[in-house]
């Protein structure tokens, strides 16, 4: 009973090599595929490339339009007053096309491709109450930063003021 719970039942057997499992068994010689791409043949390696350089690249969800050479890196981001002021005029359009016989249709067209956008991952900023009031937070935090600038700058100088009139009464007190 002891032997079995770890006990000193005896000498322990010898651990015998294992076999190699399949995946870690060194490869017979066998060229494959890729020896036929180290021969000399040009042409083929031209034809694929232009057959992948023909396929659209794509990006999660989106289209990558390098083919066309448009890239977003280009484009520079408008500030929230530049997107506040396009948003109000394309809200001026889109009431003007309402107000036409056959408007309303392309209304709901724009709506629906905003919607598709919108669920396919792209952010529009164009609702002009909330641009506005990302505006009015911006100016509070710069009218709250400029707060905090001047009162350390003030801090600044009375503490270096205060240093210099100290260094001015212990150079007096050495002189006496």
């Amino acid at each position: 009973l002891r032997a079995s719970r770890g006990g000193n039942a005896g000498p322990k057997p010898k651990a015998t090599k294992k076999a190699p499992k399949p995946h870690e068994r060194a490869p017979k010689h066998n060229p494959g595929p890729r020896a036929k791409a180290d021969t000399n043949d040009t042409t083929a390696d031209a034809a694929n490339d232009a057959a992948n350089d023909m396929k659209p690249r794509v990006d999660f969800n989106k289209l990558a339009t390098s083919a066309r050479g448009e890239t977003g890196a280009n484009k520079r981001k408008l500030s929230t007053a530049e997107l506040l002021a396009a948003a109000e005029e394309r809200q001026r359009k889109q009431r003007a096309r309402m107000a036409e016989a056959d408007g309303g249709d392309e209304v709901r067209i724009d709506e629906w491709q905003r919607a598709i956008e919108k669920a396919g991952g792209i952010k529009k900023k164009d609702d002009p109450k909330l641009l506005k009031k990302t505006l009015k937070r911006k100016e509070r935090q710069k009218k709250k930063s400029s707060a905090e600038w001047k009162a350390r700058i003030k801090k600044q100088i009375s503490e270096q003021s205060e240093a210099q009139q100290k260094r001015k009464d212990n150079l007096a007190a050495r002189m006496t």
